[in-house]
């Protein structure tokens, strides 16, 4: 009796251990032959400077200097002038040095004019004025960035020359043909700049000293009202 032999199947595990590693030896060559791509690349902000990393700007930090033009009206103080003569027109030039600092300076050429009626006269003239100012400023600057807000007060010393054009007799009972005289201008206001652009409005009030216009000694102390535009660097 013959006994019949049987081949013997390979246990389920090991047909699926030689599968995956077939699989592997086929997939390994085309993996070296298409490497994987590089993470991108994503670009990194440089650290900030120095000088971003300090205040933007303190106190004193620096000068700063303006130059300006303006206008605005005057009134005297004195009644029997405020009553011969109309509202004046008045201009200036400044040159201002400090608008970033607590104590700065102005320099101004300074003008006004207006239309002068003595009392009980007909005849009408024009009393121009003329002059020079130095003040010295003290400035309370707020910075932010590149605006600057700034109220500020004024305390200087100046000359003036008044002259009353076509000068006749219709004045010369009551008032001189010229005079000159010493000012003290005192004021404040307020103060904008955005860039280069400076803009302010200022009140101030001027006496006068050593004056012979008005026959009697009365002076040709006045108020006025002004606002300019300037350039600041």
């Amino acid at each position: 009796m013959k006994l019949l032999r049987t081949r013997s199947r390979p246990a389920p595990s090991f047909v699926a251990a030689a599968l995956v590693g077939q699989t592997l030896l086929l997939c390994a060559p085309a993996a070296r032959g298409h490497p994987a791509p590089a993470p991108a690349m994503v670009p990194v902000a440089p650290p900030p400077s120095s000088a971003e990393l300090a205040a933007p700007h303190l106190y004193g930090s620096r000068l700063g200097f303006a130059l300006q033009i303006g206008g605005g009206f005057q009134e005297f103080t004195n009644r029997s002038l405020r009553d011969s003569t109309a509202t004046g027109a008045s201009w200036d030039v400044r040159l201002i040095g400090g608008t970033h600092a607590l104590l700065g300076f102005e320099l101004a050429y300074i003008g006004a004019t207006r239309q002068f009626t003595p009392l009980g006269r007909t005849s009408t003239s024009s009393l121009f004025s003329t002059g020079g100012q130095a003040a010295l400023r003290l400035n309370a600057p707020i910075v932010r960035g590149r605006m600057l807000f700034e109220p500020f007060g004024f305390v200087g010393l100046g000359w003036e020359h008044y002259a009353i054009l076509d000068y006749s007799a219709a004045f010369w009972a009551d008032f001189t043909a010229t005079d000159d005289v010493l000012t003290i201008p005192f004021g404040g206001g307020l103060a904008f700049a955005d860039r280069a652009l400076l803009l302010d409005v200022r009140a101030s009030y001027t006496p006068t000293y050593d004056n012979d216009m008005v026959r009697g000694g009365s002076g040709l102390d006045h108020w006025g009202v002004s606002g300019h535009v300037g350039l600041a660097f």
